[in-house]
């Protein structure tokens, strides 16, 4: 592959060297991919796209899920799970090279989209290893970053550091190697990385009898490194316990970094993994109360409840305008995404409680959302603060067309995919698959029969009733909602009934369904709430895994101090990073 604006006599002369990163990226399919692959989505729920979500592949809980036999016993004593090297997320690169480049780095090359593993990204990326179009996607990638940055005097200026003498200032361009090297890598480059990569620069501009023609490769080159494109959280051997890892300092930098910010490490907290006051108490708490004030830790955070809420789905709503005439806007589904997003913003921003979000009848409308809810129209474009009505249906996450639309058939409601939506992503259980010989689809619908009376057949049947019945009764409480979230009386001129019970707990509408998940609502099988869910979700955030036997001590502890904390969402991060979980891992897998 010939290099940027170069004749190809002296792209051989100047790219061997990082032409065998390239190379080495690549080969890493073998040895840190971990012989895994992630399923290609997961589709309505958590677990939808991959049957190993659930269980010991996946490094799942081991639950038996809605109408199982009961959760595993608790075992006593934390034990981390095996580590993977996890690669940067779409949004992991963008955010490092822009803040390894400065202000202005714009990414032009279209990365592979990101696979997604119960609905998280950080997740799915310590499962899947570089393919050959992603590879060479990143390479094409790195030099045009490099090549940005060199046209840019100042920002060139900014990132190399030193001002060369002449056109082969070997010097200077080692400095900016030494220097760029250990924030694109997250720890201090080794000698002999600073050796191949000064020598690359320098073949670079030895032949181009250009200074910034070195930096320009020697740049392409760490970019594309797997050093930079995969975040390392191998760890050391912990001297306190025979055959147990911690990680390093530079470890600890690199996953704190990345859990709050969503970025590589800057400066000070690499400076704070040289200190090595990263593995002490106070240490870690000063950069953790850094990072969490920073505007950076609450779009993180927003981020990730929208990865959990699959919220970028919204982009391809598939009703049909034909019997939901909204959905003929073009921004509809970008209208439902800042709507829950801007609320989640407000509710972060504030530290509030979680539970709020089932349960505010405060919320954020533009005029399109506004005609949608029947509430008055805010003057201008924008989305501005809305009180719902006091005495109305429509209350809190449960009431938003995000949630309601995104669960929906392109021609009606979906009770079922409703109500496992919120079993799957809010409670954190898992629904098996139907049985292969199971017709999942209803007969053809009788127009004289409400939703309700249509969904009867599944509870008739003895492999279906355990799944329906724990699905069902909440999706059925939201058929106030028609399939792009807007307020019907009736179904078809039919009275909607919408009371149900779960756990012995009765509920009428959406608004007290959203009370119960508010007020930490547990199933007889003792599945987990929805505030021990947002903790799960955390935890593999933070770990690159789902939770496994061994981690169930922590996550007991955590949930238990997310609930005595007033289930605030900055504190329970805090405890996170904290906790044992975030800093022993088990052998590398």
């Amino acid at each position: 592959m010939v290099p940027h604006r170069l004749h190809r006599s002296k792209a051989l002369l100047v790219w061997p060297a990082v032409g065998l990163l390239v190379a080495t990226t690549a080969a890493c399919n073998g040895t840190i991919g971990h012989g895994n692959t992630a399923g290609s989505g997961t589709g309505a729920g958590n677990a939808s796209g991959s049957a190993a979500a659930s269980g010991a592949t996946a490094g799942g809980t081991g639950m038996t899920g809605v109408g199982g036999t009961g959760t595993p016993t608790v075992p006593g004593v934390f034990t981390p799970a095996g580590t993977r090297l996890r690669r940067l997320t779409a949004l992991e690169y963008r955010n490092a090279v822009t803040d390894l480049l400065g202000t202005g780095t714009q990414v032009t090359v279209e990365l592979e989209k990101d696979t997604a593993y119960n609905n998280l990204k950080s997740v799915a990326a310590s499962t899947i290893a570089l393919s050959a179009s992603i590879t060479e996607q990143f390479e094409t990638s790195a030099l045009a970053l490099a090549s940005s940055l060199v046209k840019d005097t100042v920002r060139r200026a900014k990132v190399v550091g030193c001002t060369p003498t002449g056109a082969t200032d070997e010097a200077c361009l080692r400095t900016f190697v030494t220097s760029f090297g250990r924030r694109a890598f997250r720890r201090p480059l080794a000698a002999e990385e600073v050796t191949l990569y000064t020598g690359v620069g320098k073949n670079a501009m030895t032949v181009l009898s250009d200074f910034w023609g070195g930096v320009h490769y020697a740049l392409a080159g760490l970019l594309q490194s797997p050093h930079f494109l995969y975040r390392t959280e191998i760890g050391v051997a912990d001297p306190a316990v025979p055959g147990g890892r911690v990680l390093d300092d530079y470890e600890l930098a690199s996953r704190l970094s990345f859990l709050l910010w969503s970025t590589t490490p800057d400066d000070a907290l690499l400076d704070a993994a040289a200190a090595k006051s990263l593995s002490t108490t106070s240490g870690m708490q000063q950069q953790v109360d850094r990072l969490l004030a920073s505007p950076r830790a609450q779009d993180t955070i927003v981020d990730v409840f929208s990865q959990m809420l699959r919220l970028g789905d919204l982009d391809n709503l598939s009703q049909s305008a034909t019997v939901f005439p909204a959905a003929a806007s073009a921004t509809l589904g970008a209208s439902m995404r800042t709507e829950t997003q801007t609320l989640l913003r407000d509710l972060l921003g504030r530290d509030g409680d979680y539970r709020e979000l089932f349960t505010t009848t405060q919320t954020f409308v533009n005029a399109e959302l506004a005609k949608l809810y029947g509430v008055p129209a805010p003057a201008g474009t924008g989305f501005v603060a809305t009180t719902l009505p006091a005495a109305g249906p429509r209350a809190g996450y449960l009431g938003q067309a995000s949630f309601l639309a995104l669960n929906a058939h392109p021609d009606g409601t979906s009770p079922t995919l409703r109500g496992k939506f919120i079993v799957e992503t809010l409670l954190c259980n898992s629904v098996p698959p139907p049985p292969n010989d199971v017709i999942t689809e209803i007969p053809e619908k009788d127009k004289s029969k409400t939703m309700r009376e249509q969904l009867q057949i599944h509870q008739t049947l003895s492999s279906c009733a355990a799944c329906h019945q724990a699905m069902d009764p909440m999706g059925l409480a939201l058929e106030h909602f028609d399939g792009i979230g807007a307020y019907r009386e009736t179904d078809r001129g039919m009275a909607l009934d919408v009371t149900g019970t779960i756990g012995g707990m009765a509920f009428n509408g959406a608004r007290e369904l959203g009370q119960l998940l508010a007020d930490a609502l547990k199933t007889p099988d003792n599945n987990p709430e929805t505030a021990d869910c947002l903790v799960r979700n955390l935890f593999r955030v933070a770990t690159g895994h789902l939770e496994r036997a061994g981690d169930l001590p922590v996550v007991t502890n955590l949930s238990t101090a997310f609930t005595a904390d007033g289930f605030h969402v900055r504190g329970i991060l805090a405890k996170l990073v904290a906790s044992d979980a975030f800093r022993f891992v088990g052998q590398p897998e």
